[in-house]
């Protein structure tokens, strides 16, 4: 690769040229001489127009010279520490620049003479990074796949903490003497009844705001679009409310059967027996999930829709509906069952612990919580469902081989994927390896080539995980070995910590087969199903 020629664009060690054969825009790299069509994931867009060169040699005794930006602005370079500041140097002396000698050819500067100092972005960036925080897939660390810092991991579930009231050995709920006075047990009392106000009155706030979300939403499109005006097409409208048709219709009911016509005394009581029998159950309220698990697609389809001709009318439109903006709007469903949770659990801190009443609120505590760990449950899974999806169109099939393999099953989701080193070898001598993506599945290791620039792989083998065990008597750090009755395999991580990640998933995938029933007494099944 030829040297940095001036006019050429140049960000950190890359420059940016034409190829005048073909007339496309390359990279080239001035220090490891590579070259790429695709723009370097370093690259920083320079200014439009670099400085002007820098001047004659400053006076003797100061290496200094003054050079001026594109935006007029001076700054200073020493050719011979290659340094940039904006501050003037201590002992410069600015002199006028002499006449050019007709026919003398100025010597180039340094590259660095045409960057300006580095100014503090930090904030800028951060913020660039907030708006776009998708990497792409051949850049990603194993961890930026996994759910969490634990991945899919149903048995830690975060809750915030929700703490009921303690109860002593002589104070259990619904026997005991009570050690509380007639003042406490009032001024307890009214307090409940304030919050049972605040409660039912925000749940009919929510019923209004949910339907706005629900119906109101959909009407002023459906009458837009009568009009003529541009409008939301069907799958971008389903997008921004998925699920909120099926939680406004199960809320109605809620309000029906436990929230309207609350008697004026022992309001809290009645709430709780109706709360008691309103199907408050776990696996009721997967609605919570589904829509949970969608609204971050819904919130980048309105950031991208908004400023779309008619759609900032209908979103206003449903702002005063609502009484909200349309931010708040689509993330109230998110909020709304840890909200019961801790307004009821805040109740329960105002009821005598040795009384009847104190049994139902635990009751109402537990269907509550169960609800809301179903919720998070049914989110997390369909968001591990979905990868599966995604991953398949990655796939792509060289001539020669299969193209049978279906990776969309009702049963599978996705656990983590990344980057690993395969050993080849046998009877303990591992002679070479070779890099690969892995992709885990709560049933299934499929193993593909690295991701090429358009991000697909090529699949490689699909190892059922159905029989299989983790080896991990290793003698080399960093390598797992997966036993089976059809193939093993070895894998190394690029740390100890990543192992150990893959390590959990793994024991965790292969555990829950066998809880289920596809292995027998904790030993490997033997199969004859082959791997893809």
């Amino acid at each position: 690769m030829s040297g940095i020629k001036p006019g050429d664009e140049v960000s950190g060690d890359w420059i940016r040229r034409v190829d005048p054969a073909s007339g496309k825009t390359y990279y080239a790299n001035f220090v490891t001489q590579a070259s790429s069509w695709v723009v370097p994931p370093d690259w920083v867009e320079p200014a439009k127009s670099g400085p002007p060169p820098p001047g004659p040699p400053p006076p003797a005794g100061c290496p200094w010279k003054a050079v001026v930006d594109p935006t007029g602005r001076t700054y200073y370079f020493n050719p011979t520490t290659m340094e940039t500041t904006w501050e003037k140097p201590e002992g410069f002396v600015e002199e006028p620049e002499p006449a050019a000698s007709p026919g003398k050819k100025k010597p180039r500067p340094s590259i660095l003479a045409y960057m300006p100092p580095k100014e503090d972005h930090s904030d800028d960036e951060k913020d660039e990074e907030e708006k776009d925080t998708a990497t792409p897939l051949h850049e990603r660390t194993a961890s930026q796949f996994a759910f969490g810092e634990e991945g899919l991991n149903f048995d830690k579930m975060s809750l915030d903490t929700i703490t009921l009231p303690k109860l002593d050995e002589n104070s259990v709920a619904g026997g005991g003497v009570s050690t509380w006075d007639d003042s406490k047990k009032e001024s307890t009392a009214k307090e409940r009844a304030t919050l049972v106000k605040l409660l039912v009155d925000d749940e009919k706030s929510y019923v209004k705001k949910l339907g706005v979300l629900a119906k109101d939403f959909g009407d002023l499109v459906q009458a837009q679009t009568a009009r003529g005006e541009k409008s939301l097409h069907t799958v971008e409208h389903t997008r921004l409310i998925r699920n909120a048709p099926q939680l406004h219709e199960k809320h109605e009911k809620l309000w029906a059967d436990v929230f309207d016509n609350l008697p004026a005394e022992n309001a809290d009581e009645e709430l709780c027996d109706r709360m008691l029998k309103s199907g408050f159950d776990e696996g009721s309220w997967q609605g919570y999930g589904f829509y949970k698990a969608s609204s971050e697609v819904a919130h980048k389809a309105f950031l991208l829709l908004k400023e779309r001709e008619g759609v900032l009318e209908i979103c206003q439109g449903c702002e005063r509906l609502a009484q909200v903006n349309m931010d708040e709007l689509l993330d109230l469903p998110n909020k709304r069952l840890k909200y019961y949770l801790q307004i009821f659990t805040k109740m329960a801190h105002t009821v005598d612990p040795v009384t009847q009443l104190m049994t139902k609120y635990r009751q109402v505590i537990d269907k509550l919580r169960a609800a809301e760990e179903d919720g998070h449950r049914s989110a997390v899974l369909k968001k591990a469902r979905d990868r599966v999806g995604k991953i398949q169109k990655q796939l792509f099939f060289a001539k020669k081989s299969p193209t049978n393999l279906n990776l969309i099953t009702p049963t599978r989701y996705h656990l983590i994927d990344g980057q690993f080193k395969k050993k080849f070898g046998s009877g303990g001598h591992l002679k070479a390896s070779k890099q690969y993506w892995f992709f885990l599945f709560n049933d299934l290791l499929l193993y593909t080539t690295l991701p090429n620039k358009k991000g697909l792989c090529e699949p490689k083998y699909a190892l059922p995980l159905m029989g299989a065990y983790v080896d991990t008597t290793q003698p080399e750090k960093m390598h797992i070995a997966i036993k089976s009755p059809i193939k093993d395999i070895t894998m190394k991580a690029k740390s100890m910590e990543e192992r150990d990640l893959w390590l959990n998933h793994l024991k965790n995938a292969i555990a829950k087969l066998a809880e289920e029933g596809n292995m027998r007494s904790g030993k490997p099944k033997q199969t004859t199903k082959r791997g893809w």
